[in-house]
């Protein structure tokens, strides 16, 4: 990757070796940060920021993407996903986010990228880092309504979801897909 060019190139081959640490102790700090910021923020007040990763969808088909329209605490158009569980792998989180935000299962998902985006959790009354995976997958079968609160799954063409998704990341990898596959 291009961190791990940058790292090498500035600071020598032990780079590598610091990089893999922070990558696990990075996957260490989302499984138990989460907990362990609840209860210093519960007993000392204390407010911080916290590391969290999650599975994202780009569901296309027929010139639209299957998005999802979260209603509440605001309205926003959103790639189907999110939080990826203790000991549940992204592929796993992503079937399970998709199904409950959309009510849809799907089929073939591929790693298109990563990005990090900083964003304030109200549900939880935090800051937090996150780490989004996006994949692309086929939306196979709808099986009925989101089981998620204040979700709706929303077919939309190509460049209106674009313009429409909530954070710079997703709009950045919807265009990319548009671009090469659209």
């Amino acid at each position: 990757s291009h961190t791990h060019a940058y790292m090498h190139t500035r600071y020598g081959a032990s780079a590598r070796g610091a990089i893999t640490r922070i990558t696990l102790i990075a996957g260490l700090a989302g499984t138990v940060s989460f907990p362990t910021a609840h209860l210093m923020s519960d007993l000392l007040g204390w407010r911080g920021a916290l590391l969290v990763a999650g599975a994202y969808a780009l569901l296309p088909h027929a010139g639209q993407f299957l998005v999802t329209h979260q209603s509440e605490p605001h309205p926003e158009i959103q790639l189907p996903g999110g939080g990826i569980d203790p000991g549940e792998s992204a592929i796993t989180a992503l079937h399970r986010e998709v199904l409950e935000e959309t009510g849809w299962h799907i089929a073939t998902p591929r790693k298109m990228g990563i990005f990090r985006r900083f964003v304030f959790m109200p549900e939880y009354d935090i800051w937090a880092e996150k780490i989004c995976h996006i994949f692309i997958a086929r939306p196979v079968a709808r099986m009925g309504m989101p089981s998620e609160p204040a979700h709706e799954a929303v077919w939309l063409p190509f460049s209106e979801t674009i313009e429409l998704l909530a954070n710079d990341g997703d709009q950045h990898f919807a265009a990319e897909f548009t671009r090469r596959y659209g």
